[in-house]
């Protein structure tokens, strides 16, 4: 889903909405947390099944990381839309002098 999103991005920043940048942006934050998390939940599982071999059982073991694969990128998204919805969107600056905010 990052890459679909990745590829239509230049596509639908042709619509000029600033709604539909928010949440292309939204979209593609999300789905790389997301990557990053699983990527950070495989050594657990790789753990469990190649050191822990025998009476590994973890209760509701699924429930658990998907729970954290999903969960927490979604914890840092709404947290970063409920301090400032702005940080998302297209970024533009005034062409005559791009850094005249800082």
């Amino acid at each position: 889903m990052l890459n679909m999103v990745f590829l239509t991005d230049s596509w639908l920043s042709l619509f000029n909405q600033p709604g539909l940048c928010i949440t292309v942006a939204v979209l593609l934050l999300c789905f790389l947390l997301a990557a990053f998390m699983w990527m950070c939940l495989e050594p657990v599982h790789f753990y469990l099944a190649l050191v822990k071999v025998f009476n590994v059982y973890v209760p509701k073991g699924t429930l658990k990381c998907h729970t954290a694969g999903w969960g927490i990128p979604a914890i840092v998204i709404t947290v970063v839309l409920i301090i400032k919805k702005d940080f998302y969107g297209n970024g533009s600056h005034p062409e005559s002098n791009p850094f005249s905010n800082l």
